[in-house]
């Protein structure tokens, strides 16, 4: 298949660029702002796509993050490669930092603050997910769902989750697309003078060797007649 690699990585190598890619995360950030400089398109619908990109980050949309920064970016008229390029922001060692300022933010706005700790917001994210798999095995086996802690996550975790991520995505999507802005705009013309450059450079090399070779015929010294 194309692109593929010929010897195929090892299990613990894949689960490894996972968390940490390799190179480390300077180079794959130099990689993913090398691709936004060659995006072909205009340095606003860039700067939108960067946008969309960014803000799905925050709001708990794990699985879907490609579709909804897709959607987005088609939604404001942004960039699609921007927008799906701008979603490397999660990883596994940013979100926990996420997830954390939007729990605060959202416990905050919500009135819920000093309800709840970390460690009673993980205990409740584990005690649903335990749930969830219970549930799902019952309904294999016939037995009784249950849904106490599944709805008090959803009110304690996912609801101010929710909540608090809406107000930093959109800040961090505004910031975003004010930097990218005229960064692209700088890229583009960056690239179209260095474009001239390489022609201007290229139709001089060839006016050269059209001199060195008319100079090269035979009576076309100094001496030659007109």
């Amino acid at each position: 298949m194309l692109f593929r690699r010929r010897t195929p990585l090892p299990l613990v190598a894949r689960l490894r660029g996972l968390i940490w890619p390799d190179g480390g995360m300077a180079r794959a950030l130099r990689y993913v702002l090398h691709r936004l400089r060659r995006l072909p398109d205009s340095p606003r619908k860039i700067a939108r796509g960067v946008m969309a990109g960014v803000f799905v980050n925050f709001p708990p949309l794990f699985g879907v993050q490609f579709a909804s920064a897709a959607l987005i970016a088609w939604a404001i008229g942004g960039n699609l490669l921007a927008a799906l390029f701008c979603t490397f922001l999660t990883n596994p060692l940013t979100t926990p930092f996420i997830v954390a300022a939007s729990l605060e933010l959202g416990w905050l706005i919500l009135g819920m603050k000093g309800t709840m700790g970390v460690d009673a917001a993980l205990s409740s994210i584990a005690a649903a997910g335990t749930e969830l798999w219970d549930n799902a095995l019952a309904l294999v086996s016939g037995g009784v769902l249950h849904w106490q802690h599944t709805a008090a996550f959803a009110d304690t975790i996912l609801l101010p989750y929710t909540v608090g991520s809406l107000p930093i995505g959109i800040v961090a999507a505004a910031l975003a697309y004010a930097a990218a802005l005229p960064l692209a705009g700088a890229w583009q013309r960056s690239r179209a003078a260095a474009a001239r450059a390489r022609i201007e450079r290229r139709l001089a090399q060839r006016a050269a060797a059209l001199e060195r070779a008319a100079a090269a015929r035979p009576g076309a010294g100094p001496g030659a007649a007109p």
